[in-house]
């Protein structure tokens, strides 16, 4: 699951907008907000691309925020 505050901490931290992240995981605005909100589950390579753009670089904080 998800930690959503988390993830909503780094979004801001990061400076960037979730249309843009969206963009660069390929998926709609609509997708992200189920997956973010746990209705569907992100995948590997959506994963590895918040990492990237949240500069989220350590795997503890990977697990804490994406599989809590």
């Amino acid at each position: 699951m998800v930690n959503t505050e988390l993830l909503d901490v780094k979004i801001k931290e990061s400076g960037l907008k979730k249309s843009q992240l969206c963009k660069a995981m390929g998926i709609t605005y609509q997708a992200f907000r189920l997956k973010r909100n746990n209705v569907y589950a992100f995948t590997s390579q959506e994963v590895n691309t918040l990492c990237e753009l949240l500069n989220i670089r350590t795997m503890a904080e990977m697990k804490k925020i994406f599989f809590s």
